[in-house]
């Protein structure tokens, strides 16, 4: 799967976080909320994560385009 003109999302790669940060254009702190609420699925390999390109399609087609988050001013 493409996503923009560039990034090839292969279903057998294996990704780090970060490169999961750059293909879906979020943070590593959204990456990580979205682990812990079961959004994207990733196994723990010592004290990093490792996603598989299958689960990131998987994420991708379930939730549509990453919607960015937004801070409220108090």
């Amino acid at each position: 799967m493409m996503i923009g003109s560039s990034i090839e999302i292969r279903p057998n790669a294996v990704y780090t976080l970060s490169e999961v940060c750059q293909i879906l254009r979020i943070s590593d702190a959204t990456a990580r909320r979205w682990l812990k609420a079961g959004k994207l699925r990733a196994a723990r390999v010592g004290r990093a994560y490792r996603v598989l390109g299958s689960q990131l399609l998987d994420a991708l087609n379930q939730q549509g385009p990453p919607e960015r988050e937004t801070r409220r001013a108090s």
